[in-house]
Formats: structure tokens, C-alpha cells, sequence
């Protein structure tokens, strides 16, 4: 057993302890403990109570006081246990069905808040995710622990993305070593979608597998393994936990759209119009963006309490206004910041309208400070997604501080190899780069990037950057020449507009490089 393993069966007593001892069961207990409290202080406590001497001496000495406390202890413990059975039923019923034995419980944040509260849509408006126990495949009941912290893990790890209700630990762990089937599960959890697998450790390595299965088909969306060395328990489970759910959380995207393209355009609610929206954003062009932001305006009308869709409203925005899409790109840019800002209202959790209103705030009003507390709210409230390390590498793009940036960006796509923005993720690299006066390695990543999306009109720019300070200068001007063909209107009025440096000096170096090119002389 590794040192380790104290430590963590600690954590699970302790979250156990959290969830079955509640206040109300804590006082039964001590109310009823008090009942095999000694002789003399029973005498002691009837000396200090206002009690008339004559009821004293009469009724009361002729019962037993100390069973009464008993039995007023085990009242309340029980009408506490009735009580939280009848929660528990009633969030089974809107999961839409419960296991036999145990009701589904919506899975917690790690700040303890519902994914399921008023902050978010009912647990039946999406599609819930269960995780179920992981087989312990060693051999070795002592790494028992290590399987069921796995779990645990995921379970936090997909409760902050907050896009799909999470079932809780209690509800999954009801059927560890009961051999069922995904759709019979799922049926009975109210899930949608189920994540299973294993865990298999051989000397100091471990084998961990996870598979993602769709409940109402039975079908696998996605399977993958993970070898690593067990150096430390805890950062290991923290890192395969971050693997899996950005592997899964495009896959369950991908089967809701999917879902969606079935259903009757009459019969479509707000997350449908959400995820069709979604779809279209990540296409990256003008008409797709403008279908996106007809969609999301339809999904916040039916739901203006959906933080997910006021989030994914300011993403559109923020595209259509730094991409030029939008002939007034300051008002796009507003609109972004006001969805996103609404999107944080509704939910102050949502970590991507935290992200997006940083963006808002650097874009519109050139708030850097704030904007960088915005940035690291949404990535503590989500480690794992890519885009809220991404918004936190433009804040330091464009604060002076250009070196901090990249290792960010580096981290994300390595995190999401098939990042849905990777184009304009590279794009950033390649401006930060140039800034670094690393004019070569700001060719490459812009590359990338044109290579990546060719109408990305951010990396064009940032391509012809690089080209000039090279000195490649035939080179630059056919760039440019593109790069006007893609974007008529591109002049120094988008520069002022879309590329909010803090240093006046950052600023000059990259529009003199582009006139170099040829651009920006009116």
C-alpha cells in the first residue's frame, strides 16, 4: 500500500461524513447521548431548571427522564433520514427514474454548489452524465482506493465544466460490482450518457482506461487508455481526470447535435438551439456566426436564465467583432460584453462568462487589471477547459507580458490536441512572438494557423507581421495582398479597435510592420 492510501481513504471518510451528518443528525445524536449522561448530573441539570419543588418531587421523579432524551434523540435522527429520502426521491424525479435502491443525486462543484440549482437548468432540460465506479483490475484490494478516487475526480473535474448535470458519487457507487448494462443503468439514473472503466497498476505504473457509452443506444462514443508512472497519487488522478473529460465533453457535443438533427424544428428548446449554435461556431465564417447569433437569440428568449447560452451569444459577438465580421465592430464587441456579464448574473459560476467578460472588459473599456482577475476566476472555476486558458494568454498578449502567454496557450493544446479554436490559438503565438522580437518563430506559429483555418484573417495578419520584420519583403506584400482579398476593410481603424495593446510601443512595432507590407497607408 502507498503512503498515499491513508490519505485518501481520510478523504473519504471525511466526505462521507459531510454528506450523512447533517445538523439535524448531529443534534439527535447528542440530544440522544445525553440520556446515558450520569446520575448527579441529571440532579445538577433539575437544580439549575425554574421547576417548582412540589412537580419535582411528583410526576417527574416518577419517570425517566434520560429515556425520554433517548427517545427525543432517535425521533429526530429519524425524521431527518425521512426527510433527506424525500429529497432525494423528488431530484429522482426529475432526472426522469432512479435506481431501486437509491435516488440520483445531482453532482456538486467542488464549492459545494448544484450543478442542478437555479443558477442552471433543471437536471431534464440537459443531458446528465454518469460515472460509474471504475473496476479495481490489479488484483490487490488495497488499490481499491486508488480506483474509486479516479472516479471521484472525473465527477469533480466534469462538475465545473457546468454544462451538463453530473449524477452523484452516493447514486453511481449503488451499483459497484452489481453487473447491469449501460441503457438498464441509465435508464434507472436518469442519464444520458454513462463514462466507465478500469484501473490496472503493475509495480510503480498504472493502466487507467475510460470509455464513454450514449444510454439510449448503447453505443461507445469514445474509448482510450492512459499509462503513467505513479509518482504522486493525487497529481496523477488530477491529470488523467482533466484527459478524459476533454475528450468526452467534445464527444457528447457531437451526439446532442446529432440528437438534434432528429428533432422536429417545432419540438427544439433553448439547449437545442445552444448546441446547433455551437456547431456553427465552430465552422469560423461570417454566415456561419451571423445563423449562430439568430439561434442563440432564440435559445435566450426561450431561457433567459441559461447562462450557457448567454456565454455562447457573447462568444459570437466577441468572433464577429475581432474578426471584422460585423461592420461595426465596437458595438459587437459591447454586445459581448454585455451577454457575457449576463451570463455571470445568471450563474456567477459559469466559468465561461467569466472569460468572456475579461474580454469584454480588455476589448471595450482597456480595464487590464480586472480583465486578468476575470481570466483567473474562469480558470480556477474550470482548470480544465482550454478556451479559459486561452482568453487568460490574450489578456497577457496584450499587457506587456507576451512570455507569460504562451506557455498557456502550449499547455491547452496539449491538453485538447483537437482544440475547436486551435487556428487562432497559434495566431496568438505568432503575435506574442513578434512581440519577443522572435521574428521566425512568429512565421511558424502563423503558419499554423493559416494552415489550420486559411480564412482566419487574425493569423493572416500576424503572418504578414512576421514576414516584414524577417525582411522577406516580397513575401509580405503577397500576404497582404491576401489578406486584403479576405478583408476589404481591414485599416487602422480595426488595429484600434480589435488589438488593445497597454504598451504604445507594442502597438507601433506591429503597424509599422504591416505598412512595411504595404497595408494601412490610408
Amino acid at each position: 500500500m502507498t503512503p498515499s492510501a491513508p490519505k485518501s481513504r481520510l478523504k473519504h471518510l471525511l466526505k462521507v461524513t459531510r454528506e450523512y451528518f447533517t445538523e439535524w443528525a448531529v443534534a439527535g445524536t447528542v440530544i440522544a447521548l445525553t440520556g446515558f449522561a450520569p446520575d448527579h448530573w441529571v440532579a445538577d441539570l433539575f437544580k439549575h431548571l425554574a421547576i417548582p419543588e412540589s412537580l419535582r418531587d411528583g410526576w417527574l421523579r416518577a419517570i425517566d427522564f434520560r429515556l425520554g432524551l433517548v427517545a427525543v434523540g432517535i425521533a429526530i435522527i429519524s425524521w431527518d433520514v425521512l426527510r433527506r429520502s424525500g429529497l432525494e426521491r423528488q431530484v429522482a424525479l426529475a432526472g426522469g427514474g432512479a435506481a431501486p435502491n437509491s435516488a440520483p443525486e445531482i453532482g456538486r462543484t467542488a464549492g459545494d454548489h448544484a450543478v442542478g440549482d437555479a443558477a442552471t437548468p433543471a437536471l431534464s432540460d440537459k443531458p446528465s452524465i454518469a460515472v460509474m465506479p471504475f473496476e479495481n483490475m490489479s488484483g490487490d484490494p488495497e488499490q481499491e482506493y486508488f480506483a474509486d478516487g479516479m472516479v471521484e475526480e472525473i465527477i469533480t473535474t466534469l462538475s465545473y465544466w457546468r454544462w451538463f448535470p453530473v449524477i452523484a458519487r452516493n447514486s453511481t457507487f449503488a451499483y459497484k460490482r452489481k453487473p447491469k448494462n449501460a441503457t438498464e443503468i441509465g435508464r434507472e439514473l436518469g442519464a444520458s450518457y454513462l463514462v466507465e472503466g478500469g484501473v490496472r497498476r503493475i509495480g510503480n505504473r498504472v493502466r487507467i482506461t475510460a470509455q464513454l457509452t450514449e444510454v439510449s443506444t448503447g453505443r461507445q462514443l469514445w474509448a482510450d487508455r492512459f499509462e503513467r508512472d505513479l509518482d504522486s497519487v493525487f497529481s496523477l488522478q488530477e491529470e488523467i481526470a482533466e484527459c478524459v473529460v476533454v475528450n468526452i465533453e467534445p464527444e457528447i457535443h457531437q451526439a446532442e447535435r446529432q440528437r438534434v438533427q432528429r428533432t422536429r424544428p417545432e419540438n427544439l428548446g433553448a439547449w437545442d438551439y445552444s448546441l446547433k449554435a455551437l456547431s456553427l461556431l465552430e465552422r469560423m465564417n461570417r454566415a456561419s456566426h451571423e445563423e449562430a447569433r439568430g439561434l442563440l437569440e432564440k435559445s435566450v428568449a426561450l431561457d433567459p436564465h441559461s447562462a450557457y447560452a448567454w456565454s455562447m451569444l457573447a462568444l459570437c459577438h466577441y468572433h464577429e467583432g475581432i474578426l471584422g465580421w460585423k461592420k461595426d465592430r465596437a458595438s459587437a464587441l459591447k454586445a459581448s460584453l454585455q451577454a457575457a456579464e449576463q451570463a455571470v448574473q445568471n450563474d456567477d459560476r459559469d466559468w465561461l462568462g467569466h472569460a468572456l467578460r475579461g474580454m469584454g472588459l480588455l476589448w471595450t473599456e482597456r480595464d487590464f487589471a480586472t480583465a486578468l482577475e476575470e481570466q483567473e476566476r474562469a480558470v480556477s472555476l474550470n482548470p480544465s477547459a482550454p478556451l479559459a486558458r486561452h482568453c487568460l494568454a490574450c489578456v497577457f498578449e496584450f499587457s506587456r507580458r507576451p512570455a507569460e502567454a504562451i506557455p498557456h496557450i502550449d499547455a491547452l493544446l496539449r491538453l485538447d490536441p483537437h482544440y475547436r479554436f486551435a487556428s487562432l490559438a497559434h495566431a496568438d503565438v505568432s503575435l506574442c512572438q513578434f512581440l519577443l522580437d522572435q521574428p521566425e518563430a512568429a512565421w511558424s506559429a502563423a503558419v499554423k494557423a493559416v494552415r489550420l483555418q486559411t480564412g482566419n484573417v487574425r493569423a493572416r495578419q500576424r503572418l504578414v507581421a512576421a514576414l516584414s520584420a524577417l525582411g522577406r519583403a516580397e513575401e509580405a506584400r503577397a500576404a497582404a495582398a491576401e489578406l486584403i482579398r479576405l478583408q476589404p476593410d481591414f485599416g487602422i481603424d480595426y488595429i484600434d479597435t480589435t488589438y488593445p495593446f497597454q504598451a504604445a510601443d507594442d502597438r507601433l512595432r506591429f503597424v509599422e510592420a504591416l505598412q512595411r507590407a504595404g497595408l494601412l497607408s490610408n
